[in-house]
């Protein structure tokens, strides 16, 4: 490897050339097909905080100045005029039966070992959260709650609705038995 190399890939980390940075997102969950090539790794955007909320296809070329994003604005909008709290499209997996994995490895794609953090589900907290003024078992569903400053209104909407299931470990035991079929 040149100096050069060295020092590119020193300042650029993942994003020194297209095939690291496919590893790197490979690395993190994301399902990304043979062939693929991200042209300008430093100039594209590619959000990684869902990874598994991303499949790119075989033999795609992405070029200089793509963003791809894992979230909508729509809910944002939703929330802001309804005060609603709508949840995302993911497709994670999880288990929670014990191998010899460590908690939270990937064992495959989308498929992560372990109980989940709670936060992951901020957008869905209205499934499980129990009602009551201003109490939230998660900082991560009162800062969901206070998006788009409609606290007040999401709030109220909020209190007059029920949770479909008991808890979190409810709701993510129906998760699990939904993801087996």
């Amino acid at each position: 490897m040149s100096l050069k190399d060295v020092i590119r890939k020193f300042a650029y980390g993942p994003k020194t050339d297209a095939s690291s940075y496919v590893a790197y997102l490979r690395s993190l969950g994301m399902v990304i097909g043979e062939n693929t090539t991200i042209y300008v790794p430093t100039k594209c955007q590619i959000d990684t905080t869902r990874p598994w909320m991303i499949e790119i296809g075989r033999n795609v070329s992405i070029t200089e100045g793509v963003t791809i994003l894992t979230y909508g604005y729509d809910g944002s909008v939703f929330k802001g005029k309804y005060g609603d709290v709508l949840g995302s499209a993911g497709r994670h997996r999880w288990t929670r039966r014990p191998t010899s994995t460590t908690a939270g490895a990937a064992t495959r794609p989308r498929l992560v070992v372990g109980v989940p953090p709670r936060e992951i589900f901020a957008e869905f907290f209205w499934l499980f959260e129990p009602r009551g003024k201003d109490v939230f078992s998660d900082p991560s569903s009162e800062a969901t709650q206070r998006l788009c400053g409609s606290f007040d209104q999401s709030q109220a909407l909020f209190e007059c609705t029920e949770p479909r299931f008991a808890s979190c470990e409810e709701f993510l035991s129906e998760l699990e038995k939904r993801c087996r079929h």
